[in-house]
């Protein structure tokens, strides 16, 4: 995904370009799921430890006045919609096979 670069030296565009085939790959019809929230979150993180010296925003934010590195700013996670079954058909089969209703 990176082309073997060292971190370092991973461009925005790198990033932008891992970020599109993250969610090619994990999602339909480009909606968040929770396996692209995860990628982005660890991404952000991630690049935010190799190029600030610190995993946390608030701590970046206070000691260097930036709390993302450049490359990944752009980097947004939205919405995670549930899944809930709502039609009661199914709702019922799920409930009759509880054994314990606790």
């Amino acid at each position: 995904m990176f082309d073997n670069k060292p971190w370092k030296e991973i461009t925005k565009p790198d990033v932008e370009i891992a970020i599109a085939t993250i969610m090619d790959k994990h999602s339909s019809k480009g909606e968040e799921t929770h396996t692209t929230y995860n990628f982005k979150k660890v991404i952000k993180i991630f690049f935010r430890w190799i190029h600030l010296g610190h995993r946390k925003y608030k701590v970046c934010l206070k000691k260097y006045k930036l709390g993302d590195p450049e490359i990944t700013e752009d980097i947004v996670s939205g919405h995670v919609a549930d899944k809930i079954v709502t039609c009661m058909k199914y709702r019922k089969r799920l409930i009759g096979r509880i054994h314990n209703l606790r």
